[in-house]
């Protein structure tokens, strides 16, 4: 047995080395290659989008929060695609979050022209008004200029009903039998130039290489 020591000893070392491995929660972990995307594919980004979805959280590498969206609704302008999480801008946000660039998962966003939500989700209704006003259509009373009704319902809702408010401002929807009642716009939203402006969807991505 004395004579084998010196063979084992080197193979009980080897048994008890393991690679390391770096965990999703170290923040100095490197983004994953792109893999390639979902069949249905996507708009080429850059693109203007919105969250379907509260709460989620804005992240970081290595999914170090970088910012809590407690409301759904928020703009987000899309920089990049993998297939199940984006990395966008935070338009929408606003405080400390305001424009905050990090990852976010993919079936929390959506777009004009992408995938078809529920008539009831209250995100469909807020983007057909906002088309409508973008066009200066169906404007509430009172109300001149469409972009101030653009960042009000770019900062995203909460509540049951949903609730839309900046500043002294806040629009409601109602959704009565099986249908959206008009919107209950008070106060007067703040003026914000350019809000209706966006960055459309076109075309779907390739995948990459």
């Amino acid at each position: 047995m004395a004579l084998l020591l010196p063979l084992l000893l080197p193979l009980m070392s080897l048994s008890c080395w393991a690679p390391e491995v770096v965990t999703p929660s170290d923040p100095g972990a490197p983004e994953p290659a792109a893999e390639p995307l979902p069949a249905q594919g996507w708009p080429a980004p850059p693109f203007t989008a919105w969250t379907t979805r509260a709460p989620t959280s804005v992240v970081g590498p290595g999914g170090a929060p970088l910012a809590l969206l407690s409301r759904a609704g928020v703009r987000v302008e899309v920089l990049q695609v993998l297939p199940s999480r984006v990395r966008l801008r935070c338009d929408g946000c606003g405080g400390e979050a305001a424009g905050v660039e990090g990852w976010l998962q993919a079936d929390a966003v959506a777009w004009p022209g992408g995938p078809e939500l529920p008539a009831g989700h209250p995100l469909r209704r807020a983007l057909e008004l906002r088309a409508a006003w973008a066009r200066g259509q169906d404007l509430p009373p009172g109300v001149a200029q469409p972009d101030a009704l653009c960042a009000l319902l770019d900062g995203g809702y909460q509540g049951d009903p949903p609730t839309w408010g900046a500043g002294p401002a806040t629009l409601t929807l109602r959704w009565e039998g099986d249908r959206w009642l008009p919107p209950a716009l008070t106060g007067a939203p703040q003026d914000a130039p350019g809000a209706c402006a966006s960055t459309p969807a076109v075309g779907t991505s390739p995948a990459p290489g």
